[in-house]
């Protein structure tokens, strides 16, 4: 709620860098599928809340949603370290 004001660059800016952050954390081999939870909740939580900011001109349908987090370059969320070596067993 603290962001919705933001211009749209800084706003996917910060996203963009929380994802990648998130995806180095929790990337391991077991865990794509929820990634691909987190990827769909991001993404249907951010075309909900950029079509209230307000005007039919700025309101997204899910194909200009899906264009607009390509053009700003939004990772897709996928399984980043391929091999965890384990020591705790």
């Amino acid at each position: 709620k603290l962001n919705r004001h933001k211009k749209l660059a800084d706003l996917m800016q910060m996203l963009r860098r929380k994802l990648i952050g998130f995806q180095n954390y929790f990337g391991l081999p077991d865990n794509s599928w929820r990634l691909g939870k987190l990827q769909g909740f991001v993404t249907r939580r951010l075309h909900y809340w950029l079509n209230r900011r307000g005007g039919r001109k700025r309101s997204y349908n899910w194909k200009a949603m899906n264009d607009l987090l390509r053009h700003l370059k939004i990772p897709t969320l996928k399984v980043s370290k391929r091999m965890v070596i384990v020591d705790w067993y």
